[in-house]
């Protein structure tokens, strides 16, 4: 009886693997013999934002990072996407944005394989727009919302990071996510780089997307507004019409693990450019 259930529970997770690896088709482009590689990523819904603000604020002060504020990633939200697009499986590196933009800005580390770093949301979206000439698909930035649902992999709970199904998601960090090993009292495993790392250098979530936390925060196409998730959409939210500054998503090397979870918001001027910042991006384009 009991290897007959070992077998069936072996036959169930083949099923599941099957059926994961048909959901996520691939779809690969070169350009000058650079490849671009996308995943196909699913209509679906999820729980967007932090839930239960007052429990995320005595997680964190028991690893010593007190007064902190979550508030603008609440409330938890629904939010429905009811189309299909493609995402970059890495972010975009350094040889792919010096191919199309013919330059290259990154100022802290200089590598092909290297995130490009220092890009500011203008030259992000510039990038796009002549991209899509090239592979004759319309890429853009993805928006806040479809960057936190392939964050999560599809996933319907409110996790603070994507690794974190049946693990202890604090002393697994460093397998996934390139941050910062500075935090009080020392209590967070150290990060395994002290720099930005090559894209696909750690492991990626369940649909096989690397560094969507870490290593360099990743521009999205939104506007920032801090009481956003009050007003917004259910179905398909592109944020605000207006704003001054553009959202940010996934931390990056410099920012401790608390600021490198998959709710966390961040943003910044959209043209003004920082020396040696960690800003990069990742694109995506509908099918």
């Amino acid at each position: 009886m009991q290897k007959f259930k070992i077998i069936l529970l072996f036959l169930l997770f083949f099923v599941y693997l099957v059926d994961y690896s048909n959901a996520l088709d691939k779809t690969n482009y070169f350009i000058d013999k650079i490849e671009y590689r996308f995943i196909k990523i699913p209509k679906g819904n999820f729980q967007m934002g932090l839930n239960l603000l007052t429990n995320e604020k005595k997680f964190w002060e028991e690893y010593g990072f007190m007064n902190n504020s979550f508030e603008d990633e609440t409330p938890s939200h629904y939010v429905e996407l009811s189309k299909i697009f493609f995402i970059l499986i890495h972010e975009v590196t350094q040889v792919m944005y010096s191919n199309v933009m013919l330059t290259n800005p990154s100022f802290y580390c200089v590598g092909d394989n290297l995130p490009v770093c220092d890009v500011t949301w203008d030259e992000a979206n510039e990038f796009c727009k002549k991209l899509s000439k090239k592979i004759k698909k319309k890429t853009r930035l993805p928006t806040e919302a479809e960057w936190e649902y392939c964050c999560k992999a599809g996933s319907k709970k409110n996790n603070r990071f994507y690794w974190e199904e049946g693990s202890d998601s604090i002393k697994e960090a460093s397998l996934y996510c390139n941050y910062s090993s500075d935090s009080p009292g020392n209590k967070i495993p150290n990060s395994k780089y002290n720099t930005i790392c090559p894209v696909m250098s750690l492991k990626p979530n369940l649909w096989g997307l690397y560094d969507m936390l870490g290593n360099v925060s990743e521009w999205c196409g939104d506007w920032y507004n801090e009481n956003y998730y009050n007003f917004s959409p259910k179905e398909n939210p592109q944020g605000p019409s207006v704003g001054k500054t553009k959202v940010l998503r996934g931390g990056n090397k410099d920012f401790p693990l608390i600021a490198s979870r998959i709710t966390a918001r961040w943003h910044q001027s959209p043209s003004r450019q920082f020396g040696g910042s960690v800003n990069g991006f990742r694109i995506v384009f509908d099918e």
